[in-house]
């Protein structure tokens, strides 16, 4: 399994940790309300974005997974998942692959990667890490570790934050 896509600091007093795809409907609605918390949070956490792409439910997100991928090996994780998170553009290989080109990235590059399903592995390993770990649907979130069930405004993570924080409501 490749590492973890994360940002904020390594000892960020809180980890809030993500398993999501990009044809999830949920998460996508959630990951506006996601990056409000984490810009209210700023250095006080630490964000990890892991891939749970199951494609007997979610046929187009493995691809999309690994065009992430794929971006980030062009050092443009984030911005392909922002784009892929609020953009819901089809997971189409062609389309994903315009994703890339209006990030600046290497088309053909990007376009092998897809072809020769480079990030399979990987996103599959992300998949298994998520069941491992007792994940069964998108979005699902663990604060510092503990799994957080999830709420349409995300109410229950914003409080299992505030409680790895020690912040009285």
């Amino acid at each position: 399994m490749t590492a973890p896509h994360a940002r904020g600091p390594a000892d960020a007093p809180v980890t809030i940790e993500m398993f999501g795809n990009y044809e999830c409907l949920h998460c996508r609605r959630a990951w506006p309300a996601v990056e409000a918390l984490l810009d209210e949070l700023g250095e006080r956490a630490r964000f990890v974005y892991r891939h749970f792409a199951r494609p007997a439910d979610f046929p187009h997100a493995e691809l999309a997974a690994e065009a992430a991928e794929a971006a980030a090996a062009g050092g443009r994780f984030w911005e392909m998942h922002a784009l892929l998170m609020t953009e819901a553009p089809s997971l189409h290989a062609e389309t994903l692959i315009a994703s890339a080109a209006s990030l600046g990235l290497d088309v053909a590059r990007v376009r092998e990667a897809l072809a020769a399903r480079t990030y399979r592995d990987a996103v599959r390993a992300e998949m298994a890490y998520g069941l491992a770990r007792g994940v069964a649907r998108t979005p699902t979130f663990h604060v510092d570790g503990v799994a957080v069930p999830a709420a349409a405004d995300l109410s229950a993570l914003r409080e299992a934050v505030e409680g790895a924080l020690g912040v009285a409501r």
